[in-house]
């Protein structure tokens, strides 16, 4: 089979620990038919380094150097657009794929059109596989209805790194950004889009030094008492947008509401344990 182009869209900013593997992952997929489009977000470390020794020798590598610091999920964005493929995927600057990642989802795509993402399974680094806590399951459902209401949990949004639809993701157009949770709005939209694969080979291993790791994730987000009360009061907002259906509004709603109490369930839980040490 002729498998057509797919870009991938790196977003660095201080990565130098594990960006030397997160690109060898990338640049030696066994389908050689990419774009690696890497976003250098004004960098203080040996990022810019690592990545012009990677571009010296792989000509597929675009890199644009970033003169004002972006948000996260800017820096994001930016990579999607510049992309110029039927097909995209993210590659986090600290994550690594199995050689055959792009190439079994890329086919199962290419074979299943109802389908708008498909991925390899998901564990954190020195983790076992947990579907459910990484969030990586198959959704397959014919309703949107369906989808959404098993799909949008609170876990590790693992989903985030699938290979996508480009003209589908490129659809969808954020009001916010730089709140908690500001990747799980990629995901509702594409789930109205249509079906997510996990096809159940391949990998894709995830660094634990990640931000929705850190027990301070909350705190960093927190800036009014509604933050602290209900630290996805922003992700909601900007979730209930995406569709204009009453009736996915409404579980969208109870759905992130049960972000909220899940959160503080899990904060008073790391509260105690800091007491307990």
């Amino acid at each position: 089979m002729n498998l057509p182009r797919v870009s991938v869209g790196i977003p660095v900013y201080n990565g130098e620990k594990f960006l030397k593997k997160a690109l060898t992952s990338i640049v030696y997929q066994s389908h050689k038919n990419i774009e690696i489009i890497v976003s250098n977000n004004c960098s203080t470390d040996n990022s810019l380094e690592i990545i012009n020794n990677f571009k010296s020798i792989d000509n597929r590598i675009i890199l644009h150097n970033q003169k004002k610091k972006l948000s996260m999920m800017d820096n994001f964005r930016f990579v999607l657009d510049k992309s110029n493929s039927n097909y995209f995927m993210w590659a986090a600057c600290d994550d690594f794929r199995s050689r055959n990642f792009i190439k079994k989802n890329l086919e199962f795509l290419e074979n299943n059109k109802d389908f708008v993402a498909s991925i390899s399974p998901v564990r954190f680094f020195h983790y076992e596989y947990n579907t459910k806590k990484i969030g990586d399951y198959t959704l397959d459902d014919q309703t949107v209805y369906k989808r959404i209401n098993k799909g949008l949990k609170l876990n590790a949004n693992s989903r985030f790194y699938s290979l996508f639809r480009s003209n589908q993701l490129k659809t969808f157009r954020y009001i916010d950004n730089n709140y908690l949770g500001d990747d799980f709005p990629y995901i509702i939209h594409m789930l109205i889009k249509g079906k997510f694969k996990n096809i159940g080979e391949g990998s894709l291993i995830l660094s634990k030094s990640g931000m929705s790791n850190r027990k301070d994730i909350f705190k960093n987000y927190q800036e009014s008492f509604i933050d602290l009360i209900l630290p996805f009061n922003k992700l909601l907002k900007n979730s209930l947008i995406i569709s204009n259906s009453i009736k996915l509004k409404f579980l969208i709603f109870i759905k992130i509401l049960k972000f909220n109490f899940d959160a503080n369930i899990l904060r008073f839980k790391w509260l105690i344990l800091k007491i307990i040490r």
